[in-house]
């Protein structure tokens, strides 16, 4: 029996699968979630009266994931459908226009804002790495006292950095065609910037926000190690301002997708789990730099709790009757009495804390 040549066999046909839904779940779930904590985080602030500049970062990214002052226009059979644009909505336009399903059933006369609304995504995401990676950072120069000169020099080089980095990518979407409708409308004859280009940009600005996330998240525990506190307080404190380190994962995660980009056939498909990890690496950053300063409430309700009990409060526990609270600002409240901590070598420095928690001074 001869073997005759055959053609490949015909791939069977793509699902009409619409994933519009579940994508917009989970980022409108993610922005309501950060709403509750920004807005917590203010009020634990103005409780101690310590609002700073970190806290209005970290309200302009929740801004940028869901308000922002422009007005997109989308087509579709029927109607003309006018949005606000904010990460949330264009991902809600973006699923009205069935820019989640595959590209051969995203239907030709909404092809052209799809594309348009992915570049409006990419650029608003990419404005809050900039400016949440500035609250992270300005949230540890609070910490540290204004003797670390060294250290403060870091912590600011790496967020004026991030911030000039991000805010730099996030103009320079709309550079990669010129003219620049030609990014998003085929229609246009124009010079872009190659594939090859565009995905080796993606991979070199995710790995630089990673490693500035971990920096950020391992950088607190080098001096708040070296106090003379009880080790609980040190491993908490470190942790609380090491949650960031779970951003950098994500950014992890999202780079491993990026390949999919190369697969021109289904862009719109292959780009759906980019655009969930990037929205989540937002997310869970703006949520762990919210937590730290969230303590203040949970110490405020643990103490109502216990007066309810006539427990006694822990000598650990500063009052605002007593003692005051450790401000951010690296003062105590009660300057007759000023606290601080001393180092491994006997120095003395201010230690300063997103809560109420005491720091003991061993050495007397």
């Amino acid at each position: 029996m001869s073997l005759s040549a055959t053609s490949p066999p015909t791939p069977p046909p793509l699902a009409n699968e619409d994933r519009g839904s579940f994508v917009t779940a989970i980022f409108w779930v993610e922005t309501g979630i950060a709403i509750l904590f920004v807005c917590g985080r203010f009020y634990a602030r103005t409780l101690i009266g310590a609002l700073g500049l970190d806290d209005w970062s970290m309200l302009l990214t929740v801004v940028s994931q869901l308000i922002v002052p422009s007005l997109i226009i989308t087509q579709n059979e029927s109607a003309q459908q006018t949005l606000l644009i904010a990460t949330s909505g264009v991902v809600t336009s973006t699923s009205n226009l069935g820019g989640f399903r595959h590209s051969a059933y995203v239907p030709p006369e909404n092809a052209t804002q799809v594309i348009l609304n992915t570049y409006i995504l990419q650029t608003l995401t990419t404005f809050a790495f900039g400016t949440s990676k500035f609250s992270i950072g300005y949230m540890i120069l609070r910490l540290l006292s204004t003797g670390s000169v060294k250290r403060r020099r870091f912590i600011w080089g790496l967020i004026i950095f991030a911030c000039i980095y991000n805010w730099g990518e996030a103009l320079s979407i709309w550079f990669q065609c010129m003219p620049t409708r030609a990014l998003w409308d085929f229609t246009i004859a124009g010079t872009c910037w190659s594939l090859e280009a565009k995905l080796i940009n993606i991979y070199v600005g995710g790995t630089w926000n990673i490693v500035i996330d971990f920096i950020l998240a391992l950088f607190p525990a080098t001096f708040i190690w070296k106090l003379k506190m009880a080790l609980g307080q040190r491993v908490s404190l470190s942790v609380l301002l090491g949650l960031s380190l779970l951003a950098g994962m994500c950014g992890i995660a999202k780079l491993t997708y990026v390949h999919l980009l190369r697969d021109l056939s289904d862009v719109t498909w292959n780009n759906i789990p980019l655009e969930l990890w990037t929205g989540s690496e937002v997310f869970v950053i703006i949520i762990c730099g919210s937590v730290p300063p969230l303590k203040v409430i949970w110490d405020q309700l643990v103490k109502k709790i216990r007066q309810i009990r006539h427990v006694p409060m822990s000598p650990d526990t500063y009052t605002r009757a007593e003692n005051g609270y450790i401000e951010m600002s690296g003062k105590h409240r009660n300057e007759a009495s000023p606290l601080s901590s001393t180092t491994e070598d006997g120095g003395s420095r201010w230690m300063t804390a997103t809560t109420e928690i005491q720091i003991t001074n061993e050495s007397g």
